[in-house]
């Protein structure tokens, strides 16, 4: 696969769940239910984009890039799974400190998505 069509096909993937995040994310709730159903229906899009991103064959000049790049998502997964779980236990101290490594994470990740030319994936 050539880098040009790689990048396409990335982008694609990443376009189709922004749209759909944003869509949820607009309404912003103003009760922790609707919040924990809103916000796990963002991880479980979030979940799919990144099984479609694995399913990608990177041209071998980007395959180092893409897997550090897939770490990251996977970091954010799991991070965003952790933010979930402390919203639903009620841990104040654990949803901070989540949400603040959620941050970090995602600014390593949006640096990893421009160095393969996948701007929309580094909107995430």
């Amino acid at each position: 696969m050539t880098h040009g069509r790689f990048v396409y096909l990335a982008e694609h993937i990443c376009a189709r769940d922004l749209r759909y995040s944003k869509k949820i994310l607009k309404r912003q709730p103003k009760n922790p239910a609707r919040f924990q159903r809103e916000f796990s229906a963002v991880i479980n899009s979030y979940e799919q984009t990144l099984r479609d991103l694995r399913g990608l064959t990177p041209p071998t000049s980007d395959a180092k890039s893409f897997r550090h790049m897939l770490a990251r998502f996977n970091l954010q997964d799991l991070l965003g799974n952790n933010l979930l779980q402390a919203s639903e236990l009620g841990e104040v101290h654990t949803f901070k400190s989540t949400l603040r490594k959620l941050d970090r994470n995602d600014k390593v990740l949006k640096a990893r998505a421009l160095a393969l030319d996948l701007p929309t994936c580094a909107k995430e």
